[in-house]
């Protein structure tokens, strides 16, 4: 039933029982968030569930991903996965952390509930396993998303954070998409022979200068009555020549430019080689210029005596050592000069970009005009028809070249207004940065919370009677670790306990159910967003009711207390092959006890009918 209630708030099923495998269908769970009831309901093998709830009076039904997002499910609420409806349902905003802890740079990710639910869901197979992978065992990422839930309760992680991490991701996303769309039209100008607006305007006086010529030349062609000057089809082979010319001398650009490039590249590869032989060279000479040799290292014979200025191993003369500063010299020269080469390498990549970009309009240039070659071979009209027709292909060329440019004209202020806005954006980010980093550390040096954990916990552990620790022991677990160790006081801190190196089982689960009750105890006097249920499987696993009683009832006795007092408001679920009934004066409405006994009425198993195995 456990797993159950688990599978319906998303999790998965490792291994189906005999009997699950024959007759589960779909599970559901009712719940309550706040005062809105909650029905789940999930297929069998289904990565969906469907969740109905009540609002305004209207029953409400949604289908949506248990654990994976796929985009918005329910329109303006950021709602994409199971964890978020309940985070919605709760009135608490969709909680988010930075996937690396120690790049800003890194984005956001979800802390979703099934995070905080590792806290609440003690499950058999990992009660004594693992501690909620807090351990140096536990998977990397499940490890930070554990410190993250605890960073959450203790309010390392408040809501005011979470604003500005989010605004500080919302600001480097826009950033970066101005950045890259200005980038891009850099480039497509750079290809097309633009650097700037003062570039576009002179290309574009030279056109208006050209079509007011061409328009004389047309009117002054029109008033002649034989007009005379040479034929289309000579100014055009003449045009084909010279941008022959110019494509063959592109070409050679072209390849000298690769020459150099490549010539610059591998003398940059051989200096960032040479930079690190020198380094390795350097750790080489520390690590061996201490060693003293009495053998020789090749054949292991004793080594005759030799004068102090003298090497042990080979007698010449000891080479005299490059004071640190001259190393410090070297490899700041080096640096210089592979800073040096590496931007020489970028200019080379910008110039055959520019240089391919002009070879393909020379290209496209000449095939334009071998077309115009034959059309005007073609059409051999007389001398007036010919120059006429050639003057209003020109006209018509150039006209349509300035409405291009003009059309790119636009492009430049584009790339200007981009650049302010990013101007403005890197000062937002740098401001964000800096209050984020101020609100982390005014959050992590509140330890308030973190003592009252300290206390609850060796609280717990004391009241369960769980043997070997002292009312004087101390607790201790710093951020970022988390991992609780309980030194003896009588030890200075030597000797400590931690759920490593606790040898029994029994004692290992009884160490983490104290640590999870301490957390909502924790939770519930701060207030801290954590599901009021504790999901124990087992607690008494490798645990005897006669043989380790103290144990056993001192455990029974603190949730008993807990349960009337503290949390009151937390629902408390044991699976278990014993139990102690609760003392007297127990709220016996508050206490609900389930068996399930094939053949017996008033405790059906699971599936009533099922008797396999």
């Amino acid at each position: 039933m456990a797993r159950l209630i688990d599978y319906c708030l998303g999790g998965r099923f490792t291994e189906y029982t005999s009997a699950l495998q024959q007759e589960f269908v779909s599970a559901s769970l009712h719940l309550t968030i706040g005062t809105i009831p909650l029905e789940l309901r999930r297929d069998r093998d289904s990565d969906r569930v469907v969740a109905t709830w009540l609002s305004d009076g209207q029953e409400k039904a949604l289908a949506l991903p248990a654990r994976r997002a796929a985009g918005e499910v329910l329109p303006g609420t950021g709602v994409e996965v199971l964890s978020d409806l309940i985070f919605y349902l709760a009135g608490l905003p969709i909680a988010r952390v930075r996937r690396s802890k120690v790049n800003d740079q890194s984005p956001l990710e979800r802390l979703s509930f099934r995070d905080l639910w590792n806290f609440c869901y003690l499950d058999q197979d990992d009660m004594d396993s693992n501690f909620f992978d807090l351990d140096g065992e536990a998977e990397f990422k499940k490890r930070l998303k554990a410190r993250d839930v605890l960073r959450y309760i203790l309010g390392y992680h408040q809501e005011h954070i979470s604003e500005l991490e989010a605004r500080l991701d919302d600001v480097r996303q826009g950033r970066n998409v101005l950045e890259a769309s200005s980038e891009a039209l850099r480039q497509a100008l750079l290809e097309v022979g633009v650097t700037s607006v003062a570039d576009l305007q002179k290309q574009m006086e030279v056109l208006d200068e050209a079509i007011s010529r061409y328009k004389a030349e047309i009117e002054r062609v029109r008033a002649q009555t034989f007009p005379a000057g040479p034929h289309e089809a000579d100014r055009l082979r003449e045009q084909a020549r010279e941008l022959f010319s110019e494509i063959g001398e592109l070409e050679r650009e072209i390849d000298e430019v690769r020459i150099v490039q490549k010539r610059d590249e591998h003398h940059l590869n051989d200096l960032k080689g040479l930079s690190f032989k020198f380094k390795r060279d350097r750790s080489a000479r520390a690590v061996l210029g201490s060693v003293e040799f009495s053998h020789c290292p090749r054949c292991t014979q004793p080594l005759p005596p030799r004068d102090a200025d003298q090497c042990t191993v080979c007698g010449q003369a000891e080479a005299r050592e490059a004071p640190p500063a001259t190393e410090e010299v070297v490899e700041a020269d080096l640096k210089l000069r592979v800073n040096e080469l590496s931007e020489m390498v970028e200019k080379h990549r910008a110039a055959l970009r520019r240089l391919e970009g002009d070879l393909r309009l020379a290209q496209q240039e000449k095939v334009f005009v071998d077309q115009q070659i034959n059309d005007a071979v073609r059409t051999y009209d007389s001398q007036y028809l010919s120059q006429h027709l050639d003057l209003e292909r020109q006209l018509a060329a150039a006209e349509r070249q300035r409405l291009d440019i003009e059309r790119l004209g636009r492009l430049p202020k584009v790339i200007e207004d981009n650049a302010q806005k990013v101007g403005i954006l890197t000062a937002d980010e740098k401001a964000l940065r800096e209050a984020l980093k101020e609100a982390r550390a005014l959050a992590e040096k509140d330890t308030r919370n973190l003592k009252k954990l300290r206390e609850l916990f060796l609280d717990c552990l004391l009241r369960s009677k769980l043997s070997g620790f002292q009312e004087d022991d101390v607790v201790t677990f710093q951020a970022p670790d988390f991992f609780p160790r309980v030194a003896s006081a009588e030890a200075d801190g030597i000797a400590f306990n931690s759920f490593s190196n606790l040898l029994s089982g029994g004692k290992k689960t009884l160490f983490k159910c104290c640590f999870a009750v301490a957390l909502h105890r924790l939770a519930t006097a701060v207030n801290a967003p954590l599901p009021k249920i504790l999901l124990l499987d087992s607690p008494m696993k490798n645990i005897s009711e006669r043989e380790n009683k103290p144990q056993f009832e001192g455990f029974h006795d603190l949730i008993y207390d807990l349960a009337i007092g503290e949390l009151k408001d937390t629902q408390f679920i044991f699976v278990d092959k014993e139990y102690k009934l609760p003392p007297e004066g127990f709220d016996e409405s508050d206490f609900y006890l389930r068996h399930m006994t094939p053949d017996q009425l008033d405790a059906p198993p699971l599936i009533p009918y099922y008797r396999g195995k």
